[in-house]
């Protein structure tokens, strides 16, 4: 089942791929873990927010943490379930009504 993956090549590109993708997540998620030297992982949204603050804090938890997981290897298939997870909700949730690409300026799906 694993031969074809055990090669060195596709073993140094499995691991380059999960790498920038780590680091693409904790980059996108640290701003929701800490902004001005304070934790807002369970109000990042701002206090007008209607997502309760423990959904707040699993995006955050999953977007920042889950990128570190994948960094370091740890729990990689769960941390790339959590981020998934939390990328499909970001999707079909927080971004159901918003254009490919807004050339006004405002919310969209190619930022």
């Amino acid at each position: 089942l694993l031969g074809e993956f055990s090669s060195t090549r596709v073993g140094v590109a499995m691991l380059i791929l999960r790498v920038v993708t780590g680091v693409a997540m904790m980059i996108h998620g640290k701003g929701k873990v800490m902004r001005d030297g304070e934790f807002v992982m369970f109000n990042w949204m701002g206090p007008d927010s209607t997502t309760p603050g423990i959904m707040q804090f699993i995006a955050s938890f999953s977007e920042f943490f889950g990128g570190l997981a994948l960094v370091v290897g740890l729990l990689t298939p769960l941390a790339a379930l959590g981020i998934a997870a939390t990328m499909l909700g970001a999707i079909f949730i927080a971004h159901a009504g918003d254009p490919w690409i807004d050339t006004k300026g405002g919310r969209s799906f190619e930022m």
